[in-house]
Formats: structure tokens, C-alpha cells, sequence
């Protein structure tokens, strides 16, 4: 029978916790694509003086880093900017984590993007972020697509953060279960 399901869909800690999931995951997502995405796009695209080779690298060891090592910090920081139990200090602690995967993804997706259109847009006159935003971005809308999938399924599984930064108001459906 589905008397189960009515209990859990009846109950208000459950519902709020479905709503805080769906707020916290969502708002890490867009977070760490407006981050992310042009980040990505300028290791791809621009020289830097250190070489972008060794700057993903760093992105790529963040993350490997566990979460619970920073779990102290993170408690700190969210206790002196007044962010424990709330919906913002999930979002950034998320966002954190999200950030260098997002990074990594994209920036190899703007590297498939053929730089021959783009140098065509910068003859006819297009600036930087035209080119940005007018040609990388929809061709590469599949990459976007898929890197927001990821990054809200994380934040959807992320019990970690939650329980411990979270008491009642922001708590997630991972943590309350």
C-alpha cells in the first residue's frame, strides 16, 4: 500500500526538508555555473603567466580534498558571518566543492569548441564577451547542461555540510533522514 508515502509526505519536517534540498541544491548550481562557466572558459581560451595546465591541476586537487577536513574551518567561518542554520551557508559551502568540478568539466568543453568561429567573431568586430556569451555559450550548452546536473545531484547528496551547519530552519532532506 502507499500508506507509507502519505505518512512521510504528510509529515511538515519532511516537506521542508524537500523544499530546503531543492532551494540549497538549486541556488549552489547557479552559483557555480555564474562562477564557473567563465572561469572555465578563460583557462580555455586566454594565456595566463602561470600555465593554465598547472592552474587546473590546482583545480583538480580541490577536488580530491576530502570534505571533512575543512568541516572545522567551515564551522568557524559560518558562526562568525552568522550563517549557521541557513540556506546562504549552505549554498556556499556547496559551492565550494561544486566550483572545481564545474571548472574542470567546462574548461574542457570550451576547448572543443572550434576557435576558428570565434576568430571570425573577432574579425567582424565581436569584443571578448560577445564571443563569450554569443557563441561559447550556446555552443556548449550541452556541457552546461550536464555540469548543472552534476553539481545539483551534490548538493542533493551532501549530508555532511548539512548536518552539521544546519539544526531545523535549513536542514536538508540528507541530513534529516
Amino acid at each position: 500500500t502507499l500508506d507509507s508515502w502519505r505518512q512521510v509526505l504528510t509529515d511538515s519536517g519532511v516537506l521542508h526538508a524537500l523544499l530546503s534540498s531543492i532551494v540549497v541544491s538549486g541556488g549552489a548550481t547557479i552559483l557555480v555555473l555564474v562562477i564557473g562557466v567563465p572561469a572555465a572558459y578563460s583557462l580555455a581560451r586566454f594565456e595566463f603567466p602561470m600555465a593554465s595546465r598547472d592552474i587546473t591541476l590546482w583545480f583538480l586537487s580541490q577536488r580530491v580534498l576530502p570534505p571533512a577536513i575543512v568541516l572545522v574551518p567551515f564551522y568557524l567561518m559560518m558562526v562568525y558571518f552568522g550563517l549557521i542554520d541557513t540556506w546562504t551557508g549552505l549554498i556556499i559551502s556547496y559551492s565550494t566543492f561544486s566550483l572545481a568540478f564545474a571548472v574542470v568539466i567546462m574548461r574542457d568543453v570550451f576547448r572543443d569548441v572550434s576557435k576558428e568561429v570565434e576568430e571570425a567573431a573577432k574579425v567582424e568586430g565581436a569584443t571578448a564577451w560577445q564571443i563569450f556569451l554569443l557563441i561559447a555559450l550556446p555552443l556548449s550548452i550541452d556541457g552546461i547542461i550536464v555540469t548543472a546536473i552534476n553539481v545539483f545531484a551534490f548538493g542533493w547528496n551532501e549530508a555532511l555540510f548539512a548536518s552539521a551547519f544546519t539544526s531545523r530552519h535549513a536542514q536538508t532532506l540528507a541530513s534529516f533522514i
